[in-house]
């Protein structure tokens, strides 16, 4: 056992130390705390330890409310105030930048929520059948291994109560594998998605007759969605905004902080009445029907097919003419475009960019970019491209819009050299 200071944070909210020179990564440790932890992975250049007492504890420190917190993989800082959570996620974002970007800018605050619980609008959880019993829920930290839960504090009351439904509904039909995804709609309608290989008919009946959610769909083991009761859709809203989604569309899991981001994204375009916006990766299409009123036309570029399909749906529903929309993926098509564009975002997935699409981005030099990104390592490896290649950073706002996890969105306004 060995005893030491907690020096910082790593990205995934774990405390890092260093005895004896090595990098040691501490779940549930915070920075400045004295702690003894046991050594339980030892790799070439660093290792993981758990940590066993806290000898002089952090003033940020606070007992987690979660009665699962320290066996679930769900979040990282549930023991920790979320004031220290911020400077925390900000800090990371910082790093990233500086160690792998090069990038030594100023980052502002996290932009947090008044209360950071009860957010998310949807949850995936994971279904196995253990010694002859079906169970439902996370894994343990960095691992696939199941913990079976009936309560989250990060879901809405509602959902929490089909979660609890479902867990009783379960033991009582076939065994099963797959996941279950509940989601919840702006106007309060639940949809619960069951991905598994096979569900019989009887299945099917005593689960819908068992779940308060309106809405029940099953996904089968060649991907095609069966609707057993309700809608396969649901509606969100952002600002003034409606946006009707498939039921495997992405949407952002925080609705409230959606707008925040969104807003953010506004107020670095600089719109005006000639602009023409790429909205690259776009989804749903949020983001484009979000700066289209105020731009001369948006395309965005998409390459979930269904999500194209919702984002079109959406101009409608919204009465937006000068959105149009392409399936195709980004890495394919914006080499491909001959037209420029005033504005660029692009908000990709945790991956980042492909090279092609910043090839594109560079050859095209678009004045302004706009990079939304939930992975501030890989938002690094690209902005050190991207400044490597005639754009300098003007703003990096941190918006959090995952509360108790380690994950951090950040938005990143460039602008384009003069030459």
């Amino acid at each position: 056992m060995l005893q030491c200071t907690i020096e910082g944070i790593s990205h995934r909210g774990e405390g890092v130390a260093r005895p004896d020179g090595v990098v040691t990564f501490i779940p549930n440790a915070i920075p400045g705390e004295k702690v003894s932890l046991d050594i339980i992975e030892k790799s070439r250049r660093f290792q993981r330890a758990r940590l066993i007492e806290v000898l002089e504890p952090s003033p940020h420190r606070v007992e987690p409310p979660c009665p699962y917190y320290f066996a679930c993989g769900g979040c990282s800082y549930q023991h920790i105030t979320y004031a220290a959570e911020l400077d925390f996620k900000r800090q990371v974002v910082s790093d990233n930048l500086k160690h792998i970007g090069g990038i030594n800018g100023e980052v502002n605050p996290v932009k947090g929520m008044p209360s950071p619980w009860r957010y998310r609008n949807k949850v995936t959880l994971h279904l196995q059948n253990i010694r002859g019993e079906n169970s439902l829920g996370y894994y343990h930290p960095q691992s696939h291994r199941p913990i079976a839960i009936d309560r989250c504090l990060l879901i809405s009351p509602a959902m929490e109560n089909v979660l609890q439904e479902l867990r009783v509904v379960l033991k009582k039909v076939e065994a099963l594998q797959g996941q279950v995804i509940i989601r919840q709609d702006a106007l309060n309608n639940l949809l619960v998605l069951i991905q598994t290989r096979y569900l019989n008919r009887e299945s099917q009946i005593q689960i819908s007759n068992s779940i308060s959610a309106a809405n029940l769909l099953w996904q089968d083991e060649k991907v095609k969605l069966h609707t057993i009761k309700g809608n396969p859709w649901l509606e969100e809203r952002i600002g003034e905004l409606k946006y009707r989604l498939s039921p495997l569309a992405f949407f952002q899991v925080n609705r409230r902080q959606c707008q925040v981001l969104y807003d953010e994204v506004k107020t670095m375009a600089h719109l005006a009445p000639s602009m023409r916006v790429l909205d690259a990766y776009c989804g749903t299409g949020t983001i484009s029907l979000y700066l289209a009123r105020e731009a001369d036309s948006v395309l965005g570029v998409e390459a979930f097919a269904p999500a194209v399909e919702d984002a079109r749906i959406n101009a409608g529903l919204n009465n937006i003419n000068n959105c149009r929309f392409q399936a195709a993926p980004c890495e394919v098509l914006l080499p491909q475009l001959d037209q420029n564009f005033d504005l660029v975002v692009i908000d990709p997935p945790r991956a980042g960019c492909m090279p092609q699409v910043l090839d594109a981005l560079i050859h095209k030099a678009p004045p302004s970019l706009i990079y939304v990104s939930c992975n501030p390592a890989t938002l690094a490896r690209d902005l050190k491209i991207l400044t490597a290649n005639g754009y300098n950073i003007s703003s990096v706002q941190p918006i959090d819009m995952f509360p108790r996890t380690h994950h951090v969105e950040t938005v990143v306004l460039m602008s384009r050299v003069k030459d």
